[in-house]
């Protein structure tokens, strides 16, 4: 492993939270906009993660590891 990959596998740029949408494949909780596209995702730190009351869905969602820094701002 590189070190940007091992950085990505123990959540060094965060974790989002992910559920499968049978019509739009995976979307990703926001606090603001609730479940959606990665760009508005919310991105928690692993205290954050843990301590999160998650969200009900159709499909249970799961943490995931962020590979990279997620970009800011909220895209049209």
């Amino acid at each position: 492993m590189t070190a940007a990959s091992d950085s990505a596998a123990d959540g060094a740029y965060g974790f989002v939270l992910a559920t499968r949408d049978r019509t739009h494949g995976l979307s990703f909780w926001s606090n603001e906009y609730g479940f959606g596209p990665l760009f508005n995702a919310t991105v928690f730190s692993e205290a954050e993660a843990g301590t999160l009351d998650v969200p009900i869905a159709d499909d249970e969602p799961e943490w995931l590891a962020m590979p990279a820094p997620l970009g800011t701002g909220v895209r049209p």
